[in-house]
Formats: C-alpha cells, sequence, structure tokens
C-alpha cells in the first residue's frame, strides 16, 4: 500500500517517511533522531535488521555482506582477512594437529560454520552503526537540508556484491592452491 500524502510505501498501515497512518491520522515524527532517519533509509528491512533476524544472505556471504550494502572496502578487507582465518586454520591443522588424524575437510566445513555464526551475529549490529555514523556525519554537515541526503542514501549494490564476491573466490582459490596442495 503506498501513503497517498507522500507516495513511499506504507508498512503495517503507517507510512515511515511523513508518519501518515491508515485512519488518517499522523504521527508526529522527530526528524532529527538517527532511528527515524535509519527507518528512512532502510524501509521495511529495518524492524528485520533492527531485531536481529536472520539472513540468509549474512549466512552465505559472510563479511561479504558489507559489499552488499554498499561498504566496499570493508567487505573485501573482512573477506580477505576471513579467508587468511581458513588458512590459518588449515595450516594449525596440518602443523600441530596431524597426530589427531582429522582431515583437513573437516575441519574447514567446522571452522566455516562457526565463521558464518559469528557473521550472524555481529554483522547486523556493525552495520547500524555504521550507518548511525554516516547519519551524523550528514546531520553536522547539512544541517537543515539533510533530508534530501538521507533519502539518497543507497543501501544496496548488487555490482559491489559480485566484484566482491569475484575477488573472494579468485584469492580463496590462489590461497588454496598455494597452501593446500
Amino acid at each position: 500500500m503506498t501513503c497517498p500524502n507522500c507516495g513511499k510505501e506504507m508498512y503495517k498501515g503507517f507510512c515511515m517517511h511523513c508518519g501518515y497512518m491508515a485512519n488518517g491520522n499522523y504521527i508526529k515524527m522527530d526528524g532529527g533522531s538517527t532511528t527515524t532517519d535509519l527507518k528512512t533509509i532502510l524501509g521495511k528491512e529495518y524492524f528485520d535488521i533492527e531485531d536481529g533476524k536472520l539472513s540468509f544472505s549474512t549466512l552465505i556471504f559472510g563479511p561479504l555482506y558489507f559489499c552488499y550494502r554498499t561498504y566496499f572496502y570493508l567487505g573485501l578487507i573482512l573477506g580477505i582477512l576471513d579467508l587468511f582465518s581458513f588458512v590459518l586454520v588449515g595450516y594449525i591443522n596440518n602443523n600441530y594437529l596431524s597426530s589427531y588424524n582429522i582431515p583437513l575437510l573437516i575441519v574447514l566445513i567446522v571452522y566455516f560454520l562457526l565463521d558464518r555464526a559469528f557473521w550472524l551475529l555481529v554483522n547486523n549490529h556493525i552495520y547500524l552503526g555504521l550507518l548511525k555514523m554516516k547519519i551524523t556525519s550528514i546531520n553536522k554537515k547539512y544541517g537543515m537540508e539533510r533530508d534530501s541526503y538521507i533519502n539518497g542514501v543507497r543501501v544496496k549494490s548488487i555490482s559491489k556484491m559480485f566484484i566482491g564476491i569475484i575477488v573472494y573466490v579468485a584469492l580463496g582459490v590462489f590461497l588454496y592452491l598455494n597452501f593446500f596442495k
């Protein structure tokens, strides 16, 4: 349902942009609050992210989730560190735990599951913190004209996500060939 007042998409009978409710009343929204700005930027996704709802994309992509959320360099750096942690786990297994005869594949699968569980827990919190810092800087820089900048904040980038995946996979293959063959 679209809001008859501003034309934005309504969520559960409420417009998060202008405060219009389906019963015709308005809710006074504090234009300067970070939460209101987060709701404007994220739209319907705000409630899922704020509640810490587990997302399939976070489970699969781990640190590359930040590439999707337009924090490309952060996602790439965290992805590279994530790959190096896999190499470190493989190195430790091959050199220090070899007496236990645990296959490397089993160790890497268990580590992958633990790694993705970690990213499931922290990605949304880190992302909201980054958005709050971005909103604070926009408020300081633009003052009263900040609404147009807040509305213009992009929250998703499929192309950057694909670039991140390509770099991640290429580096992963390179590390695998150099350290595990």
